[in-house]
């Protein structure tokens, strides 16, 4: 009981002083082209069962099905059973499998805190980036205010969302990739 009355004022503070993301960001340069691509639970490559090796992923883009993105999946992460999402456990990844130069991350998830981390290179190294706002509406409303969505600028060809907050579980209702091809 007393663990229970030191915890609680600690995870208040914690939650009421939670990041604000940051101003949305400012339009795409406008000389390019951009493609689209958007991984969701359906079209992951995930089962409803942990995966035990890294899945690629390989979509087409929703402006021109000619073109394809890959993404790579790492262990542990399935498909959720229930509801409309993909899990992330432990230290599990999604990272680029192309070599595409890639504009911005735009990711729906259930929040409201964010238990992710998004780097700008394939390892998940160096210092997490900022989140924005987004100027995509969340699309899952039936969650009510659970559903998320922030921007990523990543302005190059490798970058990597990792769960960080283990034993926690990362959910994405989707991973939008929006790149050029130069």
């Amino acid at each position: 009981m007393k663990r229970l009355l030191v915890l609680l004022p600690v995870l208040l503070i914690g939650t009421a002083c939670a990041k604000k993301p940051a101003e949305p960001l400012g339009p795409s340069d406008p000389e390019k082209t951009y493609y689209t691509v958007k991984m969701f639970r359906d079209n992951s490559g995930l089962t409803t069962d942990d995966s035990t090796s890294e899945i690629q992923t390989t979509l087409n883009a929703l402006e021109d099905d000619s073109v394809e993105y890959s993404m790579r999946i790492g262990t542990p992460a399935y498909q959720h059973g229930t509801y409309d999402e993909f899990v992330l456990k432990d230290s599990a990844y999604v990272k680029s499998g192309c070599d595409y130069v890639v504009d911005r991350l735009v990711i729906e998830f259930y929040g409201p805190s964010v238990k992710f981390a998004v780097y700008d290179n394939e390892e998940g190294s160096g210092e997490e980036l900022e989140y924005h706002e987004s100027t995509y509406a969340p699309e899952h409303t039936e969650t009510g205010d659970n559903a998320v969505v922030y921007e990523y600028s990543i302005n190059g060809s490798g970058w990597m969302v990792k769960n960080v907050s283990a034993p926690q579980k990362s959910a994405f209702y989707s991973i939008r990739v929006v790149f050029s091809i130069e």
